[in-house]
């Protein structure tokens, strides 16, 4: 099953890159490039509209208190990544009131789904693949897996932002990695995690721009390829938004 699906999306990978081939006469091409376009809407910053402050304050109220864990993880991926920086609701005192400082909003408006590169993707308690993605960490760059648990989005500095909440997979210990039948096949491009690790890594946060794609997966019961845990196995050759 898994190597039907791989040869599909390499087959469907292989149209959408000869749809960039200008000369291609193939009623295939065509059809594709009629589907799939290129040059479709994306969620990045240059696209973000500037609001009225007004207009952000009254939308940012509409929302709902934060936990004191997302808006913690908020504050930091915010001052880490953008200026100017804020500071925390509990550190305003009565001498800051009038020194310019900025306070990050308590409240957001939680979303149940967001459409990335004509794409749909929502939490994973609303919708189990739509929330299986690929991204770039937001500090390192490097790429990784996870599944979306919730979405916020506020206005900060006039913009509309939206922060995704990503719960990263567990890797497999180097034993129980060995046992792998996909590490002699890499072109199926198939990742192993634990389904239910003991040590889950930390949420963090990433915005649209960092997500690459859909991630299709198929949960294995314990006992898979030998393994004495329940797995996941993540197949990254099925989407067509890729790298």
């Amino acid at each position: 099953m898994l190597r039907q699906m791989c040869r599909r999306g390499r087959l469907l990978a292989a149209i959408k890159d000869s749809t960039q081939e200008v000369d291609s006469k193939s009623p295939v091409v065509a059809a594709m490039q009629i589907l799939s376009p290129p040059g479709s809407v994306d969620t990045d910053l240059a696209n973000l509209q500037q609001l009225p402050p007004a207009e952000g304050t009254a939308f940012n109220g509409s929302g709902v208190v934060l936990a004191d864990s997302m808006y913690e993880l908020i504050l930091e991926y915010w001052n880490n990544t953008y200026s100017p920086s804020y500071i925390h609701k509990s550190d305003l005192t009565f001498d800051l009131l009038n020194s310019g400082v900025k306070v990050l909003p308590s409240r957001a408006v939680q979303l149940t789904h967001f459409t990335h590169k004509i794409r749909l993707f929502s939490p994973f308690k609303k919708h189990h693949g739509n929330s299986s993605i690929s991204f770039r960490h937001p500090s390192t760059g490097q790429k990784d897996m996870g599944f979306i648990r919730s979405i916020w989005t506020q206005v900060l500095e006039g913009q509309k932002r939206t922060f995704v909440f990503v719960q990263p997979h567990t890797d497999t210990d180097p034993v129980d990695a060995a046992k792998m039948p996909y590490l002699t096949h890499p072109r199926f491009k198939c990742t192993v995690k634990y389904t239910n690790p003991r040590h889950p890594k930390s949420e963090l946060i990433v915005e649209p721009r960092h997500i690459i794609s859909h991630v299709a997966y198929l949960p294995c019961p314990q006992g898979t390829f030998d393994i004495q845990k329940a797995i996941t196995i993540f197949v990254d050759s099925l989407h067509r938004n890729r790298d």
